[in-house]
């Protein structure tokens, strides 16, 4: 999927009708994973609409600041990239095969070892 794609379905959100909770897919939280020389991270996983029902795989999205993309109420400044909705809509124009996103989040003080895990010294 480009860069290009993903940007233009975000605009195209504002245009989008609302979606039915059932359309939406799932989100799934998990508070501490361990990661090779880096701290626990925190994760945000979102599973496109009809996960789980049969064999199929689907390709993932990884992201940083999970926090900031699916839900406001946990967000820095009170706004989201609003991940899901993007790739809803772009799944629906035909521009992509549904994902699976996973929002890494920031790890407060610690969050340049996520671009560079290895000890610089």
């Amino acid at each position: 999927m480009s860069l290009i794609r993903f940007a233009l379905a975000l605009l195209a959100l504002a245009l989008a009708p609302a979606l039915r909770a059932e359309d939406a897919g799932r989100l799934l939280q998990y508070e501490r994973v361990a990661a090779a020389g880096l701290p626990d991270q925190r994760l945000t996983i979102w599973l496109p609409p009809g996960y789980g029902a049969g064999a199929r795989r689907y390709p993932v999205l990884y992201m940083h600041d999970g926090h900031n993309l699916f839900d406001r109420r946990l967000s820095n400044f009170d706004k989201i990239w609003a991940a899901d909705k993007a790739m809803l809509q772009a799944v629906a124009s035909g521009a992509v095969e549904p994902h699976i996103i996973i929002g890494i989040w920031a790890p407060g003080a610690d969050r340049f070892r996520q671009y560079l895990p290895r000890d610089i010294h």
